[in-house]
């Protein structure tokens, strides 16, 4: 990625960049941007509030983790289960539910974008039923 910025900034002559960011935002872009010479500067517009929902006496197999939080939040009101297939979008996420469980069900999509999740999730269950 910061190949690309650096080539974003010489052919577009971008000199900074501000980020829309939530309160809990990793810095991991900074790090790449300002690496790459450029400036950055970054916007805290929401803060993240967690929503614990129990739906453990709801049937399901799998879960898709779409953030950290998302994860912070399910465990508050639900247990994980060795049963269920746990889907990250992310490896950051998949180290967040390494906290909370085993994951030996648990798989980190290719890219992170629902399309790679659900891809994710069938390869996972085709490779199960073997």
């Amino acid at each position: 990625m910061g190949k690309l910025i650096k080539l974003n900034k010489a052919v577009l002559n971008i000199q900074k960049i501000l980020h829309p960011i939530g309160n809990l935002t990793l810095p991991d872009l900074r790090y790449v941007v300002t690496g790459s010479g450029m400036s950055y500067q970054d916007l805290t517009v929401y803060q993240t509030e967690l929503n614990p929902i129990p739906v453990d006496a709801i049937p399901f197999e799998a879960i898709l983790f779409f953030s950290p939080s998302a994860i912070d939040s399910f465990s508050v009101a639900n247990r994980f289960s060795s049963e269920r297939i746990y889907i990250c979008i992310g490896n950051t996420t998949f180290t967040r539910l390494q906290y909370y469980t085993d994951t030996y069900n648990a798989v980190i999509a290719k890219n992170p974008t629902p399309e790679a999740m659900l891809m994710a999730l069938y390869k996972k269950m085709k490779y199960d039923k073997k």
